[in-house]
């Protein structure tokens, strides 16, 4: 069997030090990200709500870096960034999900 886009994602994080808990919320990041549609309208109020759901979850992504790794917050901004484009590729290559307009 496949292995899954949360799967790899979870793998990849893992090995450059990261808990499985910074997986699973990069996981959800990266799911939301591409897909509000899926959860809200298109219309300003609900998606600036999106998006700010957004903005809460990477912060809390900057801050796990920060502590689990020991990074300053420039590298810790770096590795989130690359994470959380890695994580969607998986999510694209291996779920089949399509990528959000908001991208």
């Amino acid at each position: 069997m496949a292995e899954s886009g949360k799967t790899a994602t979870l793998k990849r994080v893992m090995e450059e030090g990261h808990t499985g808990g910074y997986g699973t919320l990069l996981h959800l990041t990266a799911v939301l990200w591409l897909g509000p549609e899926a959860f809200y309208s298109t219309y300003g109020e609900e998606l600036a709500e999106w998006c700010g759901h957004f903005k809460g979850l990477k912060a809390a992504l900057l801050c796990l870096a920060m502590y689990e790794r020991q990074l300053g917050p420039e590298e810790a901004a770096m590795a989130v960034d690359r994470h959380i484009e890695a994580a969607m590729d998986d999510l694209e290559h291996r779920d089949g999900t399509k990528s959000g307009s908001m991208r």
